[in-house]
């Protein structure tokens, strides 16, 4: 009988391991609560995962190709744990924490310290900040602000629309209309200050999402209690960093199916179900180390661009942006944004998320793709070049930015052109 060659197709279900550059970007997301958790219900489906007693790094330090000849380094009982550091100076926070972001006067201060280079124009700010009202609008009229100051109306103007694009928006707005008038703008609606109640009446969807005063948006929030995964501490007089070490899940290999994985008497369907297992294992403890390695890359960033801060020697944020930080850390943003996610970092002047670090511009609009300091120069030059019968609103000029291919918004205009004490367009046409 002659055997002719055939091929045959079989579908069958079979559970597939979690890729690892899935899992990778899962675990980079959780915080440690979630991340433990994560581990114990992958130890409730694998044998192989054990936290009592043996190293689980023991296998990455070399990849034994043998299994035996690690069965009989682990029944001496050797221990190793990677590279940690030295016991006096390892930090452990396994309590939970209120995560103590910070107040509304704090955001201002630090975004005032960040934002204005002249001091003229961060005293003018601070002023402002200390003649805001509970609700968040300014308690004195401009004019007589600016006489007190002895500065003129047109430069505390300037400097105050720009506190207005601050966090919280509205911030030293004078009243409620004026309020609705620059949220109405924000969303497009170029209405005047004399429109503004009829603009309510008639605009029932705008008056559903609209926000009743500038300190509201900060009143909603909750307090959350977390885990610090970063810890700034003075080591001999220099702040350092460390990793939290008590609350990171330690997985260890099970000493007993390792030996059952390398004995012979095992048949193939039990071997190699072990033999996924332990695929598993080593995958997880490859991703928790890198993943701890990321999270120190970043630490060591935030300490090199914030240590004045951290310390409390200067409220001002030296300005670095989530994509100019995965540039220097050679990390794609994708993988940063998902290590910032609810990350927290204990420091000396209090509990801070790590996002925190990391800002946009200030206020809702951003820029990503060009330095502010040539899109302040591609500013002046749309301005210099219209039509001065004419002028450009600031809606325009973000829609030309726009099509060469930056991404701005119109606040984002308003508040470059205010930082550039340049007028707005009805001053502006002649």
């Amino acid at each position: 009988m002659i055997r002719k060659p055939r091929l045959d197709l079989h579908l069958r279900q079979e559970l597939i391991p979690l890729p690892l550059i899935i899992q990778e970007a899962t675990l980079l997301e959780m915080d440690l609560l979630e991340l433990r958790e994560a581990v114990l219900t992958e130890m409730s489906s694998n044998p192989l995962i054990d936290i009592d007693r043996y190293s689980d790094f023991k296998i990455l330090a070399a990849k034994y190709e043998d299994l035996s000849k690690l069965a009989e380094i682990m029944e001496e009982n050797v221990e190793w744990h990677g590279e940690e550091e030295e016991d006096d100076l390892k930090v452990r926070r396994d309590e939970l924490i209120p995560a103590q972001e910070p107040s509304i006067w704090e955001k201002l201060e630090i975004q005032i310290e960040s934002y204005f280079d002249s001091e003229e124009d961060k005293k003018i700010a601070y002023a402002i900040l200390e003649h805001l009202d509970s609700f968040g609008y300014l308690d004195k009229e401009p004019e007589n602000l600016a006489k007190e100051l002895g500065v003129d109306l047109e430069d505390l103007e300037r400097v105050r629309r720009a506190v207005i694009e601050f966090e919280p928006f509205g911030c030293g707005t004078k009243d409620f209309n004026e309020f609705v008038l620059f949220q109405a703008h924000d969303k497009g609606y170029f209405i005047s200050a004399e429109e503004v109640q009829d603009f309510l009446k008639k605009n029932e969807d705008f008056r559903r999402k609209l926000i009743p005063y500038p300190f509201f948006q900060e009143e909603v929030e909750h307090t959350r209690y977390v885990i610090p995964e970063l810890i700034y501490k003075y080591v001999e007089g220099k702040l350092t960093l460390f990793v939290n070490e008590n609350f990171y899940p330690q997985i260890h290999v099970s000493k007993d199916y390792l030996v059952l994985l390398q004995g012979a008497s095992q048949d193939e369907k039990t071997k190699k179900y072990l033999e996924e297992k332990y695929k598993r294992v080593e995958r997880l403890m490859e991703n928790l180390l890198r993943r701890k390695g990321y999270l120190r890359k970043v630490g060591e960033l935030i300490l090199e661009y914030q240590e004045d801060f951290l310390t409390g020697k200067t409220n001002r944020l030296k300005p670095i942006t989530q994509v100019e930080a995965s540039k220097k850390l050679e990390i794609p943003i994708s993988t940063l944004n998902r290590i910032l996610k609810n990350k927290y970092a204990d420091t000396p002047r209090g509990i801070y998320s790590l996002k925190f670090f990391f800002h946009r511009p200030y206020g809702k609009g951003a820029v990503s793709t060009v330095s502010t300091e040539d899109l302040e120069e591609k500013l002046k030059k749309i301005i210099e070049s219209e039509n001065k019968e004419k002028p450009y609103t600031d809606e325009e000029i973000a829609n030309l930015l726009r099509s060469t291919g930056i991404k701005i918004s119109r606040r984002m205009v308003t508040k470059l052109r205010n930082k550039l004490g340049i007028p707005d367009s009805r001053e502006r046409k002649i």
